[in-house]
């Protein structure tokens, strides 16, 4: 004892507890990068999972009705729609831009239903007169069908 107590002495005993923690820190760091803890298991396995985080919840599908027409940038979706006189027909602009649905008829007002911005929907009023209707949008011609009244 006499020994521990002049070795305490010389150099302190504060100095001997941080001794100790140092040594105690480094025994622990040795097991653990020999994997021999949980913790040093966890840390040693390779392989983890990443997480890609997404930009919100994934939309769940819609059906859309049967007397809507999406206009995109390259078509008219359908190209030729029929349907019964008195039925409103929506149209929805998909195309990234401003859209201007009008008649191919000079003589047909019902289908002029003007600009639609992008992402919205119009409606168009019913058609009374069984016949076909066709139209194009006059901001980008390529873009045009028809409509069927039965």
């Amino acid at each position: 004892m006499k020994f521990f107590s002049d070795f305490v002495n010389r150099f302190g005993r504060n100095n001997l507890i941080v001794v100790a923690a140092i040594v105690a820190l480094l025994i622990i760091g040795f097991f653990l990068l020999l994997g021999k803890s949980p913790l040093g298991q966890l840390v040693s396995n390779k392989p983890t999972l990443s997480v890609t985080p997404t930009a919100g919840p994934i939309p769940t599908p819609t059906r859309v009705p049967s007397n809507t027409i999406m206009i995109t940038d390259r078509r008219a979706l359908p190209k030729s729609l029929t349907i019964k006189k008195l039925t409103e027909i929506n149209f929805i602009n998909l195309s990234g831009d401003k859209i201007d649905i009008e008649s191919a008829d000079e003589n047909n007002k019902e289908l002029n239903i003007g600009v639609i911005e992008d992402n919205e929907t119009s409606r168009v009023a019913v058609f009374k007169t069984p016949g076909t209707y066709k139209y194009t949008n006059t901001m980008n011609p390529k873009v045009a069908g028809e409509i069927i009244i039965e």
